[in-house]
């Protein structure tokens, strides 16, 4: 790649076994929410919420304090906010089914 190449955007690339978006009404900060899961062998799922607040700036939610950790440095440190957030999660029985899975998590306070 020349030197001169300039990469104005933070891609990497993940897999993803669900994805779903929400848009609030009315809500003072924040404008959409969105979340991924990732299935992993032999461990809970891997949960990030993406929380988009009305002037576009984005906060990541992730639920595995050392994927937080990798975000927060080295070469695949992310520019926007990351933080640990606690997820429940009840896949449902067969993966493949279009019914999304139940989660619950606590929000975070509403920073002004």
């Amino acid at each position: 790649m020349p030197f001169e190449f300039i990469q104005p955007f933070d891609v990497f690339f993940r897999r993803e076994d669900r994805h779903v978006i929400a848009f609030f009404s009315g809500h003072p900060v924040y404008e959409a929410v969105e979340a991924f899961l990732g299935r992993r062998h032999g461990r809970a799922p891997l949960v990030r919420a993406i929380l988009t607040r009305h002037d576009q700036s984005q906060v990541d939610y992730i639920n595995d304090r050392a994927t937080v950790a990798e975000r927060c440095a080295g070469a695949s440190r992310s520019a926007r906010e990351v933080h640990f957030a606690p997820v429940t999660i009840r896949p449902p029985r067969a993966w493949g089914t279009m019914r999304p899975p139940a989660s619950r998590s606590r929000s975070p306070r509403t920073r002004t």
